[in-house]
């Protein structure tokens, strides 16, 4: 079974606050925050290639980054293309790079600390389901406001909540067939697994893990911060 990695790192981080640099290369322990996941890509071997979807302008300087910290076996497996304007045109570069792949794993480039352990759960009830995601049940009560009141109207039942995480995985025929469809439509979600729901096809999800954060805003770096310096990956 052939294997693509889509790391989805194009986007500016509007919500980080750091208006220098995107969030995905801030340096965390002395690497850039992107290098973590793509480190532990390379590691689980059934991944044959990983396609890192950047913006145009750091195309350049990703290639030449990966020169410098991986070996010239590990850059092989990489290829670098440019995304789009929102997260689902990135996705659709990375699958149209991905053309031949049996199965691929869409992960935030923005969430360093995925484990091995869970990319091989993944990947074992993916080559089983078709369309599996990782997710953590909520833990907190839920209330629904009305809009702009800020009043609570309703308290929601949270039993069958969970939190999706990344990365979702597919097999290949399925997540393209998804995103041709929802761009025919002209319906680009910001999450993978929800298009492939519109087409009715069910999507397994499985327990993730708490510690797979996404860095969104600035504060969420002090958390990340010491799970990579614990060796958590």
């Amino acid at each position: 079974m052939r294997w693509t990695a889509i790391i989805v790192a194009a986007g500016k981080g509007e919500r980080f606050g750091h208006a220098a640099q995107a969030k995905q290369f801030l340096e965390i322990l002395g690497r850039p925050l992107i290098f973590y996941p793509l480190r532990v890509f390379l590691d689980v071997d059934i991944f044959t290639q990983v396609v890192v979807v950047v913006a145009q302008q750091q195309i350049e300087i990703v290639r030449n980054y990966l020169h410098e910290h991986f070996s010239m076996e590990e850059v092989e497996k990489f290829r670098v293309v440019q995304g789009g304007k929102r997260r689902g045109d990135s996705v659709y570069q990375g699958l149209l790079a991905a053309e031949g792949s049996d199965f691929v794993a869409i992960h935030d480039g923005a969430r360093p600390c995925i484990t091995r352990d869970l990319l091989h759960k993944l990947v074992k009830a993916t080559e089983t389901e078709g369309a599996v995601v990782p997710g953590t049940p909520l833990q907190d009560t839920i209330k629904r406001l009305r809009p702009r009141a800020g009043v609570i109207c309703e308290t929601v039942e949270r039993t069958d909540l969970w939190a999706v995480q990344t990365p979702q995985c597919f097999r290949y025929e399925i997540i393209r067939c998804a995103y041709d469809e929802a761009l025919q439509q002209r319906h680009v979600d910001t999450d993978d697994a929800a298009l492939v729901e519109r087409l009715g096809i069910p999507v397994k999800v499985i327990a993730g893990d708490p510690s797979n954060l996404k860095v969104t805003v600035s504060e969420d770096l002090p958390t990340v911060t010491r799970l990579l310096e614990e060796g958590y990956v």
